[in-house]
């Protein structure tokens, strides 16, 4: 009887966790750092190849009517993975998961985004995933028995390389940073589209606004778990 109502636990645990609604609700891939790069040096007007990734994020969302313990959860794109922390996502709360070269370069993502300033304790910061301009895709997914579930994404395609966005001075300007569009989650993104424009097929749509980190304009409904 023992073994059948642990048994009965588990499985009623990997249930709750599968049902478990985390979104990813905004993703800033195109930070206008300068990017112009070579790694490692710091000179004749070039930067450390990191330091463009700084003001990359990405945010999620719990829409569940119950709070999610992030630990075993993770984010991913193309190039590598993150484990989140064990940390609390409070039922119909955002958290936002930033880019910076750790630890000596620990950048305070507030100084980018002041709309963040004292939240703190919503922000987790990185250094394993580089969001790239051109072609990428970011996922949250949670790992169980030591299979990794993707949950919830984005994926974004350009045909052509984006234009240039480098913006000067962004430390003593970082209301430049809202001037750059993300990626944010719709309802339905394809009634967002232009009708004037046309679109390569080797583009890929979502919509796109101000970005606004721990805030959204959209968000799935709640669901119970």
């Amino acid at each position: 009887m023992r073994i059948k109502f642990t048994l009965s636990i588990l499985l009623l645990a990997g249930f709750n966790i599968l049902q478990s609604q985390i979104v990813v609700t905004e993703v800033y891939a195109d930070t206008p750092f300068n990017e112009r790069l070579r790694f490692g040096n710091v000179s004749s007007g070039f930067v450390d190849a990191v330091k463009h990734h700084r003001g990359e994020f990405v945010e999620i969302y719990n829409y569940s009517d119950k709070d999610i313990n992030l630990k075993n959860w993770y984010m991913k794109d193309r190039q590598g993975s993150f484990n989140l922390p064990d940390k609390i996502l409070k039922k119909g709360e955002f958290m936002v998961i930033a880019y910076s070269s750790m630890p000596m370069s620990t950048t305070i993502f507030s100084e980018h985004f002041p709309s963040t300033s004292g939240k703190e304790d919503k922000i987790i910061y990185q250094d394993e995933i580089l969001l790239r301009n051109k072609i990428d895709e970011v996922y949250v997914g949670y790992t169980l028995g030591g299979v990794a579930l993707d949950k919830s994404g984005f994926q974004w395609k350009w045909e052509n390389d984006p234009a240039k966005n480098f913006i000067p001075n962004l430390h003593s300007n970082p209301a430049g940073f809202m001037t750059i569009k993300s990626i944010q989650y719709h309802p339905d993104p394809g009634s967002t589209m232009d009708p004037n424009v046309t679109y390569s097929q080797d583009d890929s749509y979502n919509y796109t606004a101000t970005p606004n980190p721990l805030e959204a304009v959209y968000v799935p409904p709640t669901q119970e778990l």
